[in-house]
């Protein structure tokens, strides 16, 4: 079915319309300008919810593409932006005719600008610094101007740089009061500080000059796309290869994660189990010098980009590619790897058995960071196998309860949603799929197999976004779950469709490869009939988190989609009613509310929100001191939160298998175990959730069980 779904889509909208030449409108003729127009297109006729391109439109991505430009307010000052100005309502105007004026003087201005904001910089480091000085500062951009002019963006940037050098400053300082040992003078600190900071403006400004009109491009369409919600996006066809990286768990390459040093690319670390691991001669803090595919010339590296260097590294298995590297001790070498297939399993499920000696039986834990799929290859990775192996690992271990881990949880696969959420129920409706016209789609789950049939938590908080608030409001429909976490989820009620721009182009094969782009398609609806779009999912048992009171969610977005209700399903399953709700909610709440530890996390989360609000800071080194020792002094109270252990005691669920051996050693694989257990048993989340399950077994009664009243 996951194929099935996304073919009607592309197809049906091959169908609506293609682009060539002869329909191109009268442009420059540049690649950008067919990109613009083809997803224009796209978007018209496939969004769920398209938009009129009127002067709302045009004034939105005016406002948009100069925040994403220069939404630091370090580059721009009030003359480049009233140059910009006089586009502000013919956008519209311009973008239905491919006319890419507004773009090209764009970024004609934040080039010039960088290199203007560049000189004031290096004045600025190079220069003294009054730490006497009564003024007060802004640092959130979005409470002051553009610069008047070139002398108050010289003023802004004196100030910058002034506050990064204090702010490092005070630390050094303070941290010397308390250590007395290899004291130093203030003029020494200072002067390490301001090596420090230059290295760090020299390295932004080194990898800004190096974005080309291409990457802004990319800003542009995004601030378009944008506008019809925030999850249609332009992507490249570098983004979508690294997309699908992404949810699919793996690609083919040579194993190692690379980064930007200066004008390098440098190794940052080696992905265990893959060619370089195994190779053992490429290692972390390596520079790439020249890449060599296999019967080709050698490729010199250094000065581009870390996304330019990664596809002449890539490539398919079995395939050789030689990387030329400066080691730590200034040696040159050549190190030929073989590419293979390379499992980022840091990203897959995985499970331990939880107990608290004297209070709890032995809960299962499963923790799942996202619903990946191999779109791809359907015998590739899939979460909702994954999880089936999981759960009965836990089950062959004796476990009689089970905890679902969807905190951070971004979503993924809403096929794998279905497939999981089946695991647990015998057959029904898990999620209802309307696109802008018809009756909506329900996706059911249709095999009768229950994977789990006893006490079941799902964990989520704030960030828990999209496939993991259709499987929470799933079992929450059905009452075969405990839904525990913060005031709600993230809120993402859409569902969206890749549309490959070369395939809606004839011809033009001069410009392609012209990208992708993600479009909102389709609506989901629980099968109760509301939607998780901007409410997302509320907890039947909320606990206590650092996003409490800060402001998180779709509902932030700019341009979000609108809450709907459709129709109510018919549903209602036999496997494990929770029937007891309230009592579980009493029980919680009495250890809630005799506990130090949540009555510190509920202030800890007040005393967040108040400094998010507090975005002024003082120039005057005394000052400054003496606010960030209030500050560390209200920080020391919540120092609890990070040291505590509770008494849960995590252990394996299952030996490693083979496969785990084979991509990475067993001391390694025991070393990350041992650091997962570190963090579980520092979790007063996990240890309250392990106690709700051990209520769920101690108060359940299965012959009471009944069909969920709906």
């Amino acid at each position: 079915m996951r194929g099935s779904i996304l073919a009607f889509g592309i197809v049906s909208l091959m169908y609506l319309f293609q682009v060539s030449k002869k329909q191109m409108p009268q442009t420059d003729g540049s690649k950008e300008a067919v990109i613009l127009h083809t997803v224009m297109q796209a978007l018209d006729q496939a969004h769920f919810r398209p938009q009129e391109i009127n002067d709302d439109f045009s004034k939105a991505v005016f406002k948009t593409y100069l925040q994403d430009l220069d939404g630091s307010k370090r580059f721009f000052t009030q003359n480049d932006v009233n140059q910009l100005k006089s586009f502000e309502t013919r956008l519209d105007e311009d973008i239905k005719a491919s006319n890419l004026d507004f773009f090209y003087l764009s970024t004609k201005l934040v080039k010039n600008a960088v290199m203007k904001a560049e000189a004031y910089y290096k004045e600025a480091i190079a220069g003294s610094y009054d730490f006497k000085s009564n003024k007060k500062i802004e640092i959130d951009p979005e409470k002051i101007p553009y610069a008047k002019n070139d002398a108050e963006l010289k003023g802004y940037w004196s100030d910058i740089i002034q506050f990064e050098i204090e702010s490092r400053l005070a630390e050094k300082l303070d941290l010397q009061t308390k250590d007395q040992k290899d004291k130093k003078s203030t003029s020494v600190l200072q002067k390490e500080v301001q090596d420090r900071v230059k290295e760090i403006f020299d390295d932004y400004f080194l990898r800004v000059k190096k974005q080309e009109d291409k990457d802004w491009f990319e800003i542009f369409m995004n601030s378009i796309t944008g506008y019809f919600d925030p999850h249609s996006n332009y992507f490249s066809p570098k983004d979508k290869e690294d997309f699908d990286m992404q949810m699919s768990g793996k690609y083919e390459g040579i194993g190692a994660r690379l980064g930007q040093e200066k004008e390098y690319v440098k190794v940052t670390s080696i992905i265990p189990g893959g060619p370089a691991a195994k190779n053992k001669e490429l290692e972390v803090d390596d520079l790439i010098l020249r890449v060599t595919q296999d019967g080709n010339e050698s490729k010199e590296v250094v000065g581009m980009k870390v996304d330019d260097v990664i596809p002449f590294i890539r490539g398919k298995k079995g395939t050789g590619v030689t990387v030329s590297v400066k080691k730590k001790d200034g040696n040159t070498k050549d190190i030929h790897l073989v590419r293979d297939e390379v499992i980022l399993e840091e990203g897959w499920a995985k499970s331990s058995i939880l107990e608290i000696p004297g209070a709890t039986d032995k809960i299962g834990y499963i923790n799942l960071p996202s619903f990946y799929s191999d779109f791809e290859n359907s015998d590739g990775k899939s979460c909702a196998r994954d999880i089936a192996t999981e759960v009965a690992k836990c089950q062959a271990k004796g476990a009689k309860g089970i905890i679902l881990d969807l905190r951070y949880n971004g979503g993924g696969s809403l096929t794998e949603v279905v497939d999981m959420a089946g695991q647990f129920i015998e057959t029904g409706p898990i999620v209802q799929v309307k696109s802008k016209t018809g009756n909506p789609y329900v996706m059911n789950d249709r095999n009768s197999a229950v994977q789990y049939d006893g006490p079941l938590l799902v964990m989520t908080n704030s960030y828990s976004a999209s496939a993991s608030e259709i499987l929470a409001a799933a079992l929450q429909d059905y009452k075969r779950a405990v839904i525990v976490g913060s005031p709600s989820t993230f809120g993402k009620g859409t569902v969206q469709r890749f549309f490959p721009l070369d395939k809606m182009v004839n011809g033009l094969q001069d410009y392609k490869p012209l990208g992708e782009i993600k479009i909102t398609v389709q609506k989901f609806y629980r099968i109760n009939g509301g939607s998780t779009q901007l409410r997302g999912v509320v907890p039947d048992i909320e606990l206590a988190d650092n996003f409490k009171y800060i402001k998180v969610g779709e509902k932030e977005y700019d341009h979000p989609m609108e809450w709907t209700e459709i129709n109510k399903l018919n549903y209602n399953q036999n496997v494990y009613v929770v029937d007891n709700m309230e009592q579980l909610k009493s029980m919680s709440k009495a250890r809630i509310d005799t506990s130090s530890i949540f009555k510190l996390l509920d202030e800890n989360a007040l005393r967040l929100k108040k400094r998010e609000d507090l975005t002024t800071v003082s120039l005057n080194m005394d000052e400054y001191r003496k606010d960030e020792k209030t500050r560390d002094l209200e920080s020391d109270k919540f120092a609890a939160l990070n040291s505590r252990m509770t008494r849960i005691v995590p252990t394996p669920s299952a030996e490693f298998s083979a496969s785990d051996k084979s991509l990475t050693s067993e001391t390694v694989l025991k070393e990350r175990q041992e650091e997962w257990f570190r963090n579980i048993r520092k979790d007063v989340y996990i240890e309250e959730c392990t106690r709700i399950v051990q209520d769920m077994i101690n108060t359940s009664n299965k012959s009471k069980l009944a069909k969920s009243k709906n």
